[in-house]
């Protein structure tokens, strides 16, 4: 079983890819498309040595693809992260393990109020997925970006507590909220690295975050 690995979910593209593969050469990489098959990334993915790529067979969004990678790839612990994001320390993968509150949790690159939305239909569709607001944590875990055990991932497996494959957008943005409320269930503790109530887009993309750089694109 391996210790540590990066999960990147993807859609096809390769040019944020090249901008952060070079700088994950230490650990192993899973590189997941959750769209049609593409030969560049699949290309880009065979220049590494470390690097593996798998396709799903749903489109999944980030979280169909972290899944996959779980249900593929035995590991001790995970990054997940989205190809818009991009190492900006050596030690990135180390800052979220020491934040990690155990052998069970999880670590979010950056918290938000959870009751922060896009859009009331976002929020009356999140509620009637995973149940009254009232028991949801407070933070919510923006991207979602984290890093959390295999064990961790494994205790809510069997006990019917990770989230089904999202399957449109909107499922997909209600995630940042779902996989907190179904560690808080699981009776885990979620640290952050920023511990905040509003993520500021711009600094994640300048440099004024820790471990990472995101670039945002628009995608449906």
């Amino acid at each position: 079983m391996l210790d540590t690995v990066i999960v990147i979910a993807t859609h096809g593209g390769t040019d944020l890819l090249r901008e952060s593969l070079p700088k994950m050469k230490k650990w192993p990489v899973v590189v997941v498309d959750t769209g049609a098959l593409v030969p560049s990334v699949w290309e880009l993915c065979d220049e590494f040595d470390n690097v593996v790529h798998l396709s799903t067979p749903y489109k999944g969004y980030d979280t169909g693809a972290y899944l996959w990678a779980y249900w593929n790839v035995p590991a001790k612990n995970y990054l997940f992260l989205q190809d818009s994001c991009s190492p900006r320390e050596t030690d990135f993968v180390e800052q979220f393990a020491r934040a990690m509150p155990g052998e069970m949790g999880a670590v979010g690159w950056s918290s938000f109020d959870i009751n922060v939305w896009d859009s009331d239909a976002q929020r009356d569709a999140t509620e009637w997925m995973y149940g009254a607001r009232s028991k949801w944590p407070p933070k919510g875990i923006f991207g979602p970006i984290f890093y959390t055990s295999g064990k961790t991932l494994g205790y809510m497996r069997a006990h019917g507590l990770l989230p089904m494959p999202p399957v449109h957008k909107e499922q997909q943005q209600a995630m940042e909220r779902a996989w907190p409320i179904l560690f808080h269930r699981a009776g885990v503790r979620v640290n952050f690295l920023v511990n905040e109530d509003m993520p500021r887009g711009y600094d994640m993309g300048r440099g004024a975050y820790p471990a990472l750089n995101k670039t945002f694109k628009m995608r449906t």
